[in-house]
């Protein structure tokens, strides 16, 4: 019986140096990934060891540099897919490529009588290519990455006038990556000097190892990776979906697929919020219905695994979640009506993300209207105090209902019996009427909320709450008490109305510091989007649930000051607009 797999501890000497050591990246993985971080950990992980080996006679200065999972060739070839460890042989074939540039002489005097394990030129050009000229590694991932590779690495006879990539071009692709660690690598060696480089280079020859893990079949290989990313290798949970879906093609039709993969890669590079991983899950809550047991790859393979045997291929497959991600982003990502932005500050993002998708992927009919039962429930159980256990099952029947076409008005029964039974509403009056109502974490979408509402056209600017550049103002400012302006409040008035809703307004950050602690009369032109000079500035949010004080202030409603009717009068619209919003009476807290 032929052996399923085939462990090995080889020394990186042995690693590309020897007989069989000739590989390929095969057209399914992911393309070169390192960058500056990653390299400077291979190379003080490297040369730590070196420097603590100097010191130590024993075996434990040995260096393990993890595990590479390949796939046998078949009969007549000989070039060994790489199922796992792709980026690890890249980087230290052009560590190879730049120390054979910079130090062509490397050793060159050693006699090798005398120091046997001593690494020359004529070693590690064979760890480069074979005796018959044939590359070591060569790609197969996307068009023009073997070409690049063999242009800027391995024909390359002088790293010196490279010159280091920007931030903006290391993540552009492979081409600048293969450059950036060429750059790395001369700079550091050149750092080191030849003759401690020498040295350093015998270590790594001889004793730094890799397991080399030869598997008989690209299936077993692919579940062995699976098995070493649980124990926490740095592998997504979409590098072992598409591993898994080519794994079911036969490889006549894996461009087809690979295609289609690197649309959808493009297609996710313009989804700031949303990586790889997170679209499959979307799509997987859409599947399944149910809370995931497993890992994301597991439970997608459960899945795709009734596809394969309904006769749908993995082409098709991927076909329909680049579908599924296309109009994630026309659809739902892109989207700026006032509904659509307010729900992306919900924390609970996954779940309404999933549920629209399965509304727009299934051809849900009541579509605009189950917009805004989501966002009625998912905020009015964030206002409550709600936790993930209360929301959790109620979003994953949500996506039963829609699949089975339910009706949005019996949804809305349904979300309505779930929150009666969850004291939702009483809850919500209760913190919503609180005098404590600042520095809660759902005020500022809240807020965000009620001006998106104030918009009268179709779609609104979107602002965003992790740039910190909006900041939720006092009106009467926290230190009342030290501007005489303010002395109609005391510290009893102060105290019921500081942190209350109806004290409460938006500015943008830069303003807020402006506004601080003056009176009234001097905020206003800040609120108008003015500093205190009544000078406009660029960049400046005037928002318009701001601008309403300011209209109170010019219309002299409150004999242009902020006092108790004025934060009662602002704190019942807020409430009237929230009860609008999200359908909820909220007659009992409105303040006489």
């Amino acid at each position: 019986m032929a052996e399923i797999f085939h462990p090995e501890s080889l020394t990186i000497k042995e690693m590309f140096g020897n007989a069989n050591s000739m590989f390929q990246i095969p057209n399914y993985q992911r393309k070169y990934s390192w960058k500056d971080e990653q390299l400077d950990q291979l190379w003080t992980d490297i040369t730590e060891m070196y420097e603590e080996s100097l010191g130590n006679k024993s075996d434990n200065s040995n260096y393990f540099l993890g595990s590479v999972i390949l796939v046998k060739p078949k009969e007549n070839e000989s070039y060994y897919d790489v199922v796992d460890g792709q980026q690890r042989l890249t980087t230290l074939t052009i560590l190879f490529c730049v120390l054979k540039s910079i130090y062509p002489d490397i050793n060159k005097n050693v006699d090798l009588e005398k120091a046997p394990s001593a690494i020359k030129i004529s070693k590690l050009n064979k760890c480069i290519k074979d005796e018959d000229d044939r590359k070591r590694l060569r790609f197969k991932t996307q068009e023009g990455d073997m070409t690049d590779f063999e242009t800027l690495i391995i024909e390359q006879k002088d790293f010196t006038s490279y010159i280091k990539p920007t931030k903006a071009e290391i993540e552009s692709g492979p081409y600048h990556r293969f450059i950036n660690a060429a750059v790395f690598f001369r700079d550091e060696l050149i750092k080191l000097k030849e003759p401690a480089v020498a040295k350093l280079l015998n270590y790594l020859f001889n004793q730094v190892f890799l397991i080399r893990i030869d598997c008989s079949s690209r299936h077993f290989a692919i579940k062995l990776f699976q098995v070493l990313n649980d124990r926490g290798l740095d592998l997504t949970s979409a590098d072992l979906i598409k591993s898994y879906l080519m794994s079911k093609l036969e490889e006549d039709k894996h461009n087809q697929f690979i295609l289609c993969w690197n649309a959808i890669e493009t297609l996710q590079s313009d989804l700031e919020e949303d990586k790889l991983d997170d679209l499959f899950t979307y799509y997987l809550f859409y599947e399944t219905e149910t809370n995931p047991k497993k890992s994301l790859s597991e439970e997608l393979e459960i899945v795709f695994n009734k596809k394969l045997s309904a006769g749908i291929d993995s082409n098709k497959i991927i076909n329909d979640f680049k579908k599924f991600v296309e109009t994630y982003k026309n659809d739902v990502y892109s989207v700026t009506d006032p509904i659509s932005n307010s729900l992306w500050y919900i924390k609970w993002n996954s779940y309404f993300k999933s549920i629209l998708m399965t509304a727009l992927h299934s051809k849900y009919r009541e579509f605009e209207k189950l917009k805004f039962e989501l966002r009625r429930f998912y905020y009015l159980n964030w206002i409550s105090g709600a936790t993930l256990t209360n929301i959790k099952q109620t979003s994953f029947n949500l996506i039963a209902w829609i699949k089975a076409n339910i009706s949005i008005q019996e949804i809305r029964t349904r979300l309505n019996t779930k929150m009666k039974k969850d004291g939702v509403f009483e809850e919500v009056l209760k913190n919503i009427s609180s005098e404590k109502v600042y520095g809660q974490v759902w005020l500022k979408p809240l807020l965000l909320t009620i001006e998106y509402s104030e918009w009268e056209s179709d779609t609104c600017p979107f602002y965003e709450l992790k740039q910190r550049n909006i900041q939720i103002e006092h009106v009467l400012p926290q230190k009342y008490y030290v501007n005489n302006d303010w002395k109609h409040f005391n510290e009893k008035l102060a105290g019921t109305y500081l942190n209350s809703f109806g004290n409460l307004t938006l500015l943008s950050a830069s303003k807020n510091p402006e506004a601080g602690k003056e009176s009234f009369s001097v905020k206003v032109p800040v609120y108008e989007g003015q500093g205190r000079q009544h000078a406009k500035k660029e960049g400046v949010t005037s928002f318009l649930i701001t601008q309403k004080i300011v209209n109170d202030f010019h219309s002299n409603r409150y004999n242009k000051k902020w006092n108790e009717q004025a934060i009662k009068d602002r704190y019942n619209w807020y409430c009237q607009t929230i009860e609008k919003l999200f359908d909820i009476d909220t007659t009992s807290i409105l303040k006489k």
